[in-house]
Order: C-alpha cells, then structure tokens, then sequence
C-alpha cells in the first residue's frame, strides 16, 4: 500500500507541470492566444449571453461579409457576427446559439467568398483554437466530416486532435506560449477585443489598408460547394426560416479588375436559383463591382466601401433597418473610422445626412472646394446634415493670424493655425461638436499625403 502511494505521489509530481500548464492554458487564454483568437472570444460571448440590446439584423459569414457590412451605418439593432474562415457549417451553430440566448432577428444577411463555400479551412487552427464552439458542436461537425468526407475536417488523428484541444494540452498551444514570451498578450488581445465591442464585430480592415498596387486580379472560373458545406447553407436558411428571420443572401461587390468567366456566372447563378427554389422567401444580391479605392486587397472591402456598400442595403431594405438618428455608439464607432480616413476627398461620405460638419482651410488652392460654400477666403465649410446650417451656427474669425472656430456645443473655442505653403487642413466635429479628425495633407500628383496632425497637439 505504501509503494502504491508512492507511485501515486511521484505520478503526480510527473504531471503536475502539464496540469499548472493545462489550467493556465484554459484560465487565461488572452495572455498567450493569437491576434486573431480574441474576436471568436468575443462572438462566442455575444452569441451565449444575453443582451439588453434587441439586435433586429445579424450578418453572417466569412472574413467577406465581416469587412463588407457597417453596423454604425446600417442600424443601431445591428450586429456582424461574422469571422474570418468561417462557413456555413460554423455560421449554423452561431445562429442557433443566437437563438437560444435572444430575441430571433427580423433578417440575416449571409455573404461568403468562394473558398469558404468549397472547403473548411479554418475549423481546427480557428474554431477550435479559440474554443469558439461548445464540445458537442465540434464532435456534431466531426461526424458530419466523416459521413460526407470533408477533408479539410476528417483525419485519421481528428478525435485525438480534438480532445487535445478541449484539454488545452500543451502540445496545441506551446507555440503561442512561448511566442507570447514572459510579457505576455494580455494588453493587446484586450484591446482587440474591446476594438470588436466597438464596431460591433467588424474587424476586417477596421483601420484603412488600401489596395497595393500590383496587387493581383481575383479571376473566378468555377462556382463549386463542398456537399457538407452545401449541407449546412441549407440547414442554416432552414433554422432562419423556420424562425421567421428574412434571409438575404449576398456576393458583395468585388474590385472592378476582378475576372469572372461565363461559366462562372452560370454556375453561380445555377446554384442560387436552386436555393430560391427551396426556399422562395430568400432574396440574392450580386452587387456590381466597384473601384479598387474602397478594398484593401483583391476580396475585402475596406471602411469606405463598407461604407458604400452599407447604404446601398439601407436604402434597397429599409424595413430590415429601423431607427434614423444615431445612437452614441454609433458617433462612437464612424468617428473612428472617421479618425483614420487617410483621403481627404473621401471625408464626406462619412458624413453626408449625418450630424457632421467639415471645414477645410486651403488658401493656396491645392484642394478642390469649388462645390462648397465659401464662409471666408480660403475657409470651405461642408455641413453632413442638409438641416444643420439652420440649427447650428458658428463663427470664424481672425485672431493673431489664426482662425477662431466655434460653434454651438463645442465646448471651448480651437484656434486654427495657417496650413504650410502648398498643404491645406481638414477638420471633422461629430454631433457632440467634438474634434475627430484633423490633418493637413499636401498633393503628389494624384495622390495625397497626411503632413501634420493637429489632433496631437
């Protein structure tokens, strides 16, 4: 007996630094996970718990359709539950969660990129690295794997390597602890997570990362699906139908030097038009290409084309989209795009039919501010809201060789500067008459290039 407890005890001793490692692992994963990991954290909390917040319409999808949808432009009651790999197999089980924990949405919109409808690329080193499904999900997903071959899911080692990560055994994630270092990426993955609060989901190119030159066309021969993945689309439109939730499925617009074949369109158009057949009450949307200026790269959509994009479905489905005025947190998320917009001419998009106002001072004519009205020499004045010019004053005048700005609701008056020779200055108030952007730029040839920052000072 006492040699067994010996055992027993050097047993333990043996395991013990696995176990430490293992209760870490599952305790604290934003000290050691990914950049990515923190936003299928953050969709699996909104998903399982619930909100005091009626979310009328969820978007759902892949990397595509995150970048693709605004929900600071499209409602208030909106929210982009959509993650980067993710496919109509891990979408299913999103919305079934949803549905378990609130109200059902009046619409869904689902968009996805073709590679995400023809394999699964992103279930183990995503879904399952983040836990970002419940163990009997994983294990309902690995039957269905193997009854349809899917490869990208289905191997020889797929139990093992999915009890390995529901164990957080180390030999999963030793590479992120040790890549995480002894400072750890605590900071960073709060931050990111917070960020995703902020847009509500919407992660994809949330700062500006504009289409690189060379960059190569998207040529699209062959629309094919993988039967599995095939499987769930439909058993997804099923569960939204079955919960009277309008299901608009969209092919968000791609850059305008993208290729798509003949054969392309037929199959893509084929395979839609079965879907309506089954479920006639689904609408599909092919939205036209546009300029590369609003991508970040070949298939993402970067702000201002979501931005664009955002508008359009507001106007085409105004009854999935209620509420005009903005709430506080969405001044709170366009004025961080609005933040970072890096083309001046690009600024008033964000802000036409809105509560905004732009001034632009260009004394040396370098910008082109013929079609807005003149306040004083070189001051162009741009109000978002075609009503704000009767509901808001504000006065510019001279002081010390600068400019005095004020306005109703600021709360101290900004002394404006002259721009440098050749350059001209931009700046944004919100709603609340704050400061939210504030830039000199100068012209290189076609292009624009941010010189000084004033929101710093």
């Amino acid at each position: 007996m006492k040699n067994l407890l010996k055992l027993a005890i050097k047993c333990l001793l043996v395991c013990l630094p696995m176990i430490v490692v293992t209760v870490y692992l599952r305790w604290q994963p934003f000290n050691y996970v990914d950049g990515e990991a923190p936003y299928y954290i953050w969709n699996r909390d909104q998903a399982r718990q619930e909100s005091e917040t009626y979310y009328e319409t969820i978007i759902l999808g892949d990397s595509v359709a995150n970048s693709a949808f605004l929900p600071e432009v499209l409602s208030d009651g909106t929210i982009n539950m959509a993650l980067g790999g993710m496919t109509p197999v891990e979408s299913y089980y999103v919305m079934e969660e949803w549905l378990a924990s609130h109200p059902a949405p009046k619409a869904c919109y689902i968009a996805y990129q073709d590679i995400h409808l023809q394999q699964d690329e992103c279930f183990w080193p995503r879904f399952m690295y983040s836990h970002r499904l419940s163990p009997a999900q994983g294990l309902e997903i690995l039957a269905c794997a193997r009854r349809y071959e899917c490869s990208g899911i289905s191997s020889p080692t797929a139990f093992s390597d999915f009890l390995s990560y529901e164990l957080y055994l180390p030999n999963k994630y030793m590479t992120s602890l040790v890549n995480a270092g002894l400072k750890g990426r605590r900071a960073f993955n709060e931050t990111v997570y917070e960020l995703n609060e902020l847009h509500r989901g919407r992660y994809i190119g949330s700062y500006f990362q504009d289409y690189q030159e060379g960059t190569e066309p998207a040529v699209y021969e062959h629309f094919q699906t993988d039967p599995m993945i095939d499987f769930y689309y439909r058993k997804l439109i099923g569960l939204c139908m079955e919960n009277g939730i309008r299901v608009r499925l969209i092919k968000p617009p791609m850059p305008d030097n993208s290729v798509c074949t003949d054969t392309y369109r037929e199959e893509f158009r084929a395979y839609y038009a079965g879907l309506a057949e089954e479920y006639p009450e689904i609408t599909v949307d092919w939205f036209d290409p546009c300029g590369t200026v609003y991508f970040s790269d070949a298939v993402h959509i970067n702000p201002r084309g979501s931005l664009k994009l955002s508008e359009e479905i507001r106007n085409r489905y105004p009854e999935d989209f209620s509420g005009s005025d903005l709430s506080e947190r969405q001044k709170e998320g366009l004025n961080d795009y609005i933040r970072y917009e890096k083309l001046p001419d690009q600024l008033r998009p964000w802000l036409e039919n809105r509560d905004y106002i732009l001034l632009c001072w260009d004394a040396d004519g370098v910008f082109p501010t013929e079609e807005w009205e003149a306040e004083l020499p070189c001051i162009s004045a741009c109000y978002g809201n075609p009503s704000a010019d009767q509901e808001l004053q504000y006065v510019l005048t001279d002081a010390e060789g600068a400019i005095k700005v004020r306005c109703e609701r600021m709360e101290d008056p900004v002394f404006w500067t002259r721009p440098e020779p050749e350059t001209f200055s931009m700046m944004v108030l919100d709603p609340d008459r704050r400061i939210v952007h504030w830039q000199d730029y100068r012209r290189d040839g076609e292009q624009y290039v941010v010189c000084a920052d004033r929101m710093t000072e």
